[in-house]
């Protein structure tokens, strides 16, 4: 993020308030897209594009034709939450022969002529807790979830074999989004955070300290003045600035330190713990030995 001048508006006086500046969530971009010139990098020698923007995969249609499952697609997206009719348990045959099925699914780019993997990852009700995507409503966990190769826009369109599996609409303004988001790439992960303010040190980008949104609100609390308590244990790495500590935190800056860090690698549904979830499921849940 570069840094830039801020105009303060009549009345506001420097060092009365805090601000804060962040990404509300990245996104994805197709990888690989046509080219109509070469050796073009953007800036000094312009590009132009046949193709652009995500790829849109109807799951109705990209089964083989002799391939036929009863299930309700939800959410789409890079996420597309599958839900089998009746509900079946997540060890049941018909839910370990569906995402194996999805496991194997594959599309020819529009953009490359390669061969892609659809599914990048797949995760079950046990990793969707991990993930902090189960809710209080158990109809509204799905049977599983796949996520999506960064480079496709998955749907439910028409049950009909005659529709193409994947497509990038051709005709302006009909070509979509050219970024995407709701998956679990590192671009759609990673964003960023600017605080300024009192309480707040000058310290310049900052690449290796780990937060998630939830960190923003207690991090700016005790800048504030605020006596607040977060009840989620939501904590940035605030032994950077004893004067953003709450009283009686000061004087235990490396247990705090590393008490958050490692809580924040188990709560967080990018941390080490979700993440790690994540790969078991998508290594499990196709697989034809017994779940645990």
């Amino acid at each position: 993020m570069r840094s830039s001048s801020v105009w303060l508006p009549t009345g506001i006086k420097q060092g009365q308030y805090s601000f804060r500046f962040y990404g509300r969530r990245g996104r994805s971009t197709s990888s690989a897209r046509s080219r109509s010139r070469q050796n073009c990098d953007g800036v000094h020698t312009p590009c132009t594009y046949g193709l652009v923007g995500e790829i849109n995969g109807n799951l109705q249609v990209c089964w083989p034709r002799e391939v036929h499952y009863d299930a309700v697609y939800g959410s789409f997206g890079h996420g597309a939450s599958i839900y089998i009719t009746g509900n079946p348990s997540r060890t049941a045959p018909v839910t370990r022969d569906f995402g194996r099925a999805v496991s194997t699914l594959t599309a020819v780019s529009p953009y490359t002529s390669q061969t892609d993997n659809l599914a990048a990852a797949l995760v079950d009700p046990i990793g969707l807790k991990a993930l902090h995507m189960v809710t209080a409503d158990p109809q509204r966990t799905p049977t599983f979830v796949m996520f999506a190769h960064p480079d496709y826009f998955l749907f439910a369109g028409a049950a009909n074999c005659d529709l193409p599996c994947v497509t990038v609409p051709t005709t302006p303004p009909t070509q979509t989004f050219a970024w995407n988001h709701g998956g679990i790439q590192p671009e759609i992960a990673q964003t960023w955070l600017g605080i300024v303010g009192p309480g707040v040190n000058r310290q310049g980008q900052d690449n290796q300290t780990w937060l998630d949104h939830t960190d923003v609100r207690p991090t700016m609390l005790p800048c504030w003045g605020s006596t607040i308590v977060m009840s989620t244990m939501a904590s940035a790495d605030r032994d950077d600035d004893k004067n953003a500590q709450p009283v009686r935190l000061r004087g235990h800056g490396p247990t705090l330190s590393t008490f958050t860090s490692l809580y924040k690698q188990i709560n967080a549904p990018f941390g080490q713990l979700g993440m790690g979830a994540l790969k078991v499921s998508t290594a499990r849940l196709p697989a034809t030995l017994p779940a645990t």
